[in-house]
């Protein structure tokens, strides 16, 4: 097949971008022929001063957009449109150009943005669905987009109109986890024939690859390094404050019997990083580590030598990169019972789960995983992840051609490669 994929880059790097490269990567690997239509948040520095006034059109419409993806469908014979994210450059004008233009859309639902100005369900430490059951005036009052009154009001607004013109229930939708698709199938009943399940992959490193054997797993087992992981947006909804709490109670209990904890290395970058590192430093806890944005490469790396992947993440979650990453090094997660990382998380078999918020909850998941290590439970968590198959390119490039096959029939299309 022939794809035009789209994508918004936003200003900080995420688990978004590395999904788009990886389904590129996916897709030309197997064959397939992938044209990239790519637009980035840092330019929106460029409206400046007069010039500002500008973007709320943009963000609702932008014109460029629009020629851009009607010249590129005019040229190019792509079979179907596959989207990821629109906000803010490229716009909704994407999904007007290709119908017009007769190609089948595909979107990717990162987030709940469909419903949600702020995109989580998430709002003052609690998840939070106003907006669907009483409308956008809910977000308007809490200022639920960045804090701000204006740019909450542009963006509600520019969600209402284009739910208004029905444009969304001409697309179809791959939701992340089956929990995404129940969500969203409860708050858009007409979209409940449009929507797919296809979790996010990663490629595994080569040398991750052992022998299914006790012993092998047994020696992985030992080679893991007495650390925990957090990779991820240094920000409330993510649980960050949980997580210092819930390793603090897990050292004094370690401590309080005789045991040597294990290092926290934190990852990324957000909002409350230097919040987090006054707070580390004032609490003098030198094992909690402060590691800033890593590289990938390093970051993949670091996945496979700890003990485990902590998400204490509040707000329910479309389906963390970092989830199929974690597995893809064979790392079990301890994570939130709450939305799509509950449902990805096999209590037990790929990992533990604790109350969301709960930071005793988080603490005793680290104990629970510290014996696991001192005995033969850890050997067959890390043989469960790697018996997880769906985050693997083969396995998820196969899913994902299904979905646009099934598109293409429902749409009375035939791919490129069908037609020649």
């Amino acid at each position: 097949m022939r794809i035009l994929i789209v994508h918004n880059e936003y200003n900080e790097p995420g688990g978004e971008d590395r999904v788009v490269a990886n389904e590129i990567r996916m897709l030309t690997e197997h064959g397939h022929e992938v044209l990239l239509y790519e637009r980035s948040n840092e330019d929106l520095a460029d409206y400046k001063g007069l010039n500002k006034r500008y973007l709320p059109g943009i963000t609702e419409f932008n014109e460029r957009t629009y020629r851009d993806v009607v010249r590129i469908l005019g040229e190019e014979k792509v079979d179907l449109v596959h989207v990821h994210n629109v906000l803010h450059l490229v716009s909704p004008a994407v999904y007007y150009a290709a119908l017009e233009m007769g190609v089948p859309v595909v979107k990717t639902l990162h987030n709940y943005r469909l419903f949600c100005p702020a995109g989580m369900f998430y709002r003052d430490g609690h998840v939070c669905e106003d907006c669907v059951h009483h409308g956008f005036s809910q977000a308007l009052l809490h200022r639920c987009y960045r804090g701000s009154l204006t740019q909450t009001a542009v963006l509600s607004a520019n969600l209402k109109k284009h739910l208004d013109q029905g444009i969304y229930e001409n697309l179809y939708y791959i939701c992340l986890s089956d929990f995404m698709k129940k969500k969203v199938a409860s708050f858009y009943p007409a979209l409940k024939d449009r929507l797919y399940v296809k979790e996010n992959a990663a490629f595994p490193k080569k040398t991750a690859v052992l022998a299914d054997t006790g012993a092998a797993l047994k020696t992985q087992t030992e080679e893991r390094k007495k650390r925990y992981l957090f990779a991820g947006r240094l920000s409330e909804e993510k649980g960050i404050g949980v997580l210092l709490k819930g390793f603090l109670i897990y050292e004094k209990r370690c401590k309080a019997r005789g045991k040597d904890p294990c290092d926290l290395y934190i990852c990324g970058q957000g909002p409350l990083r230097d919040r987090i590192k006054r707070q580390i430093a004032s609490i003098g806890c030198d094992r909690i580590r402060l590691m800033g944005q890593l590289e990938k490469e390093r970051l993949n790396s670091l996945m496979g030598e700890v003990r485990a992947l902590i998400l204490p993440s509040l707000w329910y979650e479309a389906d963390p990169m970092v989830i199929a990453e974690s597995y893809a090094a064979h790392t079990p997660v301890i994570g939130s019972d709450l939305g799509s990382v509950g449902a990805r998380i096999k209590k037990e078999k790929t990992g533990l789960l604790f109350e969301p918020g709960n930071a005793e909850g988080l603490a005793e998941a680290l104990m629970k995983m510290d014996a696991a290590y001192a005995s033969a439970d850890a050997a067959a968590m890390i043989r469960n992840v790697r018996l997880q198959d769906t985050y693997l390119p083969e396995k998820n490039v196969e899913t994902l051609m299904r979905i646009y096959r099934d598109v293409l029939f429902r749409e009375g299309k035939e791919s490129s490669a069908e037609s020649e």
